[in-house]
Parts: C-alpha cells; sequence; structure tokens
C-alpha cells in the first residue's frame, strides 16, 4: 500500500545501522511513530524518546517532531537523564520580536538574502 514504500527504506535504514554498529543513532519522525519499531529493529541499541516542538526553543514554528536517540547497548556508558529532561533544559521562549528572519543568516544589506525573501 501506501506505506510500504516508507517502510521499505525504515527497513534499509536500520539495516544499515545494524551493519554500521554506530554507537549513537539519532531518527527523528512524526510524534506518531512507535517506539517499538525501532526496539525490535535495533534491539543492540537502547532507545530513549521526546516529542519536542522548534517553538520550546524559541523557534517561530510549531510542528511536533518525535526525537529517538539509540546508544549501543556495549559500546556506550548507559544514559544518565532522559531526553525529555535534558531538552526541557533548553527551552527558550519564542520572544515578540521573533520572525521567520532568523531562518536567513546572510547580512541585512545582502542582495542574496533581498532574493531569497523576494522568491
Amino acid at each position: 500500500g501506501e506505506h510500504a514504500m516508507s517502510h521499505a527504506h525504515f527497513i534499509i535504514w536500520c539495516g544499515q545501522r545494524a551493519i554500521m554498529g554506530e554507537p549513537v543513532v539519532v531518527q527523528e519522525n512524526v510524534k506518531e511513530f512507535p517506539k517499538s519499531a525501532l526496539q525490535l529493529s535495533l534491539p543492540m541499541h537502547e532507545w530513549n524518546a521526546a516529542i519536542l516542538d522548534p517553538s520550546s526553543f524559541g523557534w517561530p514554528v510549531r510542528r511536533e517532531r518525535q526525537f529517538m536517540i539509540g546508544r549501543h547497548r556495549v559500546k556506550t556508558l548507559g544514559f544518565r537523564s532522559l531526553l525529555t529532561t535534558f531538552t526541557s533544559m533548553m527551552a527558550r521562549p519564542l520572544g515578540p520580536e521573533t520572525s521567520w528572519d532568523i531562518f536567513f543568516w546572510q547580512d541585512e544589506d545582502s542582495d542574496e538574502l533581498l532574493s531569497e525573501l523576494e522568491w
């Protein structure tokens, strides 16, 4: 069906992670993505998840995403804290002066910035 191709990509991605044996893996997905899919596909990793929204970090965007960090059970030490605890320490309020221009890192007088904004 419709999800067969994305499922195939996920299985390939998991296979690559297993072959590489990376000590730490970060996976970002929709917030409804089942944590069990990673736990079953990559059991050599311990998984920690958090739902993050860019607006919590001062970005003018509301788009919740699930971030999962897997640590290799043999190649790394255990997690010292949950991902949700760590990310709450990084929270920053969205200021009243915040706008989309924070996504552009060019000088305000740059022709490149103006052409991007006009586009």
